[in-house]
């Protein structure tokens, strides 16, 4: 099914769905989005740090279908993220400059908001995560 559900929150196989709408003349495609609460921090002082809202997005998918044709701005590179320059003044970090942060979401939370997810899993997703960051380190 292209829908499932816990008690919190609603989820959309994003994957089905584009199969699904695959071939219908008047879809242009889809693209999935995860909006996050996350904190972001000075990568040289912790104690600057505010919260924010993190939009995860497939750009080059979501230009491929023409969302966003406002959006002039090139592709991430790795390690890169798009800040607004009020949340890098929040945090004493002066924009366009190369500057580092660093990025803090719960996993914990954020785990749990995949209900469907028993603990190996989760624990399997975020030991990924880790060799993932040391691998790349």
């Amino acid at each position: 099914d292209s829908v499932s559900s816990s008690s919190t929150q609603l989820w959309l196989n994003e994957t089905e769905i584009r199969e699904k709408l695959d071939g219908i003349e008047s879809i242009m495609g889809s693209s999935p989005r995860w909006v996050m609460l996350g904190r972001v921090f000075n990568a040289n002082n912790h104690t600057h740090n505010g919260t924010i809202i993190i939009l995860v997005m497939d750009s080059e998918q979501e230009e491929k279908i023409g969302v966003g044709r406002e959006w002039n701005r090139r592709p991430l590179g790795y390690q890169e993220t798009y800040i607004s320059n009020s949340a890098l003044r929040q945090i004493n970090v002066q924009p366009n400059m190369g500057e580092r942060v660093h990025i803090g979401v719960d996993l914990l939370q954020l785990a749990s908001t995949f209900g469907g997810l028993d603990e190996d899993a989760i624990i399997e997703i975020l030991t990924n995560i880790i060799e993932g960051y040391i691998a790349n380190n």
